[in-house]
């Protein structure tokens, strides 16, 4: 089941982190990338007829089969925090409230290059840290030390 979540290039994590900041991508079009790159042929990752009319799938997972909604992956993927909330804490009179908005524009600016040109954005967008890379990491930390350890 693993495999089917957290596996490079062909995995739902792995499309989602691909589709994320694509030009234009919405949940619609992630999920339908989805349902074309995953095997066919899987028992853990299953998106049949009824599943997909509803944007659905579903990952059989050691404890059972468990639905999953695509609802709004590509927005919460993203996780940033809006711009606006920003330069809202930047007008703090509050000197530890303007230190958080400097933290939130270098966590969503690891370039520090803000006013930099569209094509770096993109460049630096993909190589932002999404929920699903996130989730990744620890999912990758954790196989390490389950294969870590003896019985």
């Amino acid at each position: 089941a693993l495999d089917a979540i957290d596996n490079k290039g062909t995995s739902v994590l792995s499309i989602l982190n691909d589709m994320s900041f694509a030009p234009g991508t919405n949940d619609e079009k992630f999920v339908s990338n989805l349902y074309q790159r995953m095997d066919p042929k899987s028992t853990r990752f299953i998106a049949n007829p009824l599943h997909q009319g509803k944007r659905m799938f579903v990952i059989n997972h050691y404890a059972g089969p468990v639905e999953y909604s695509t609802e709004k992956w590509i927005e919460k993927n993203k996780d940033e925090v809006p711009r606006a909330m920003v330069k809202l804490l930047e007008s703090s009179s509050n000197s530890f409230v303007k230190m958080l908005a400097l933290i939130l524009e270098v966590e969503g600016d690891p370039n520090g290059s803000l006013n930099s040109s569209l094509s770096s954005s993109i460049s630096r967008k993909r190589n932002q840290k999404t929920v699903a890379k996130q989730f990744s990491s620890q999912l990758t930390k954790l196989r390490t030390k389950i294969g870590d350890t003896t019985p």
